[in-house]
């Protein structure tokens, strides 16, 4: 069906096994796929080529192709795709968006710009093609997930294959892994050298503009690397720690607070001086009640003495100090001061975080950003209010304990929380308490 012959021959193996490039094309049962690679690496023409033949081998199927925005769509998957077609197997081509193939076996793709990620609800599809993937929201994937329910012919495994250079730690890398999760979730890494058909002064010219930075590894090697503007540019290798928890001496927590927004326990247990954070409780519309039974599982198991959480969240520190814990507010309150002390920690390597039970946590010090300028050349100290939950819960534990004294408690009496303050709780309608209900609707978004 190919108008000219296509050489599946980019990212070479061993002698007699497939290339990475011809197992991508190929593989009709891996339901999820992630061509990750560089720049001119040929993940577009394998997007392509994988798409044109399972439309021509499984008759009468659907594909949604979605590409970040219009430009690309046209002039990167729309051109590449016709290109490799052969005109006797299109039977009607739409080229007004949104664009519409048809192939004379009755199977149909049809292209959309990721701009808006909600542009593929109420759709129903076998297959699904987003190119430059790291550069399309996260939603896209969300929402087009759920348009795989088209029945597919005797033989044919419904697929979603995602393709791009990576973007920072992109949604891409929570989605499949580095290396891929489990034999549903395959993922396919090539460099720019794995493509045999590059002129060599291109590759020369890219080397000598990238050399020694993480611009380098990300459009020459394909790989995730820390976003430009990073709160935490600190965090690193240095502060992964992985296996049991030591007994610690003494601990701290810090508690994020939210309703829609998700609300975030951050334990810091304390040994010879290092703060090992074990493991986070992240979640959204989470009960009061709920998050003081956490807190007291977290006091018993890690020795947590003290919580420290935003100055502003009066009423929830009182009614949690009622019910027998200590919750104090961050004792500095300038967020940027805050920010500096947590650097230093992580640039000491004070900070060790448990990668597999803070998965959360790993994300959003990856993601957390400040606020970009002059076209991303530099950033401001403006913190973008997006994935600083746990960074946030984090910062006031470790200024908590930093700033102030803590001391370790035995035995602690725990007292049912006032229910006015648990909004899965009926609550009793009086006067004098309208006022307390929309002050702690002002500070923690209760109601």
């Amino acid at each position: 069906m190919r108008a000219k012959r296509l050489l599946l021959d980019v990212g070479l193996r061993g002698e007699g096994e497939p290339t990475k490039q011809e197992e991508f094309v190929m593989d009709d049962e891996t339901p999820f796929l992630n061509w990750r690679g560089s720049r001119r690496c040929g993940k577009t023409i394998s997007g392509s080529a994988r798409l044109a033949r399972r439309r021509w081998n499984y008759p009468g199927t659907k594909a949604i192709c979605l590409a970040p925005d219009y430009n690309k769509l046209r002039d990167g998957i729309l051109e590449t795709l016709l290109d490799l077609v052969n005109p006797d197997t299109i039977k009607e081509y739409d080229r007004s968006p949104p664009q519409r193939l048809e192939f004379i076996n009755n199977s149909v793709v049809t292209f959309y710009t990721a701009s808006d990620p909600n542009v593929t609800r109420s759709m129903e599809t076998n297959d699904v093609w987003i190119d430059e993937g790291p550069y399309c929201p996260y939603q896209t994937y969300r929402v087009v997930l759920a348009c795989m329910s088209a029945k597919a012919p005797r033989g044919m495994v419904n697929s979603l294959w995602v393709t791009g250079t990576p973007r920072g730690y992109d949604w891409t890398y929570n989605v499949f892994g580095e290396n891929g999760k489990g034999p549903e979730f395959k993922v396919f890494h090539t460099t720019i050298y794995d493509n045999p058909h590059l002129p060599k002064r291109l590759i020369r010219d890219l080397e000598e503009e990238y050399k020694g930075t993480d611009f380098e590894r990300q459009e020459l090697y394909g790989e995730y690397t820390l976003f430009e503007g990073l709160v935490y540019p600190q965090f690193d290798d240095g502060n992964i720690w992985q296996g049991e928890s030591p007994v610690f001496e003494i601990g701290v927590g810090g508690i994020d607070l939210g309703d829609i927004a998700p609300s975030v326990l951050v334990p810091l247990g304390v040994q010879k001086g290092l703060l090992h954070c074990p493991e986070e409780f992240y979640g959204r519309r989470i009960a009061t009640t709920t998050l003081l039974e956490n807190m007291a599982d977290m006091e018993k198991r890690l020795h947590i003495a003290a919580w420290f959480c935003e100055p502003s969240a009066d009423f929830f520190i009182t009614s949690s100090r009622a019910a027998g814990f200590d919750v104090r507010p961050c004792p500095v309150k300038d967020v940027e001061s805050g920010v500096r002390i947590v650097q230093q920690c992580f640039r000491d390597n004070r900070i060790l975080i448990n990668p597999e039970r803070c998965p959360n946590g790993v994300k959003e010090l990856r993601t957390y950003q400040k606020k970009a300028t002059n076209l991303g050349e530099s950033f401001s100290d403006t913190l973008i209010k997006a994935n600083d939950h746990f960074p946030d819960a984090l910062r006031y534990a470790i200024v908590g304990y930093e700033r102030t004294p803590v001391i370790p408690v035995k035995d602690r009496v725990y007292r049912p929380a006032d229910p006015l303050f648990a909004w899965d709780v009926p609550q009793p309608i009086r006067s004098h308490a309208f006022g307390r209900r929309r002050e702690e609707k002002q500070a923690i978004g209760v109601w």
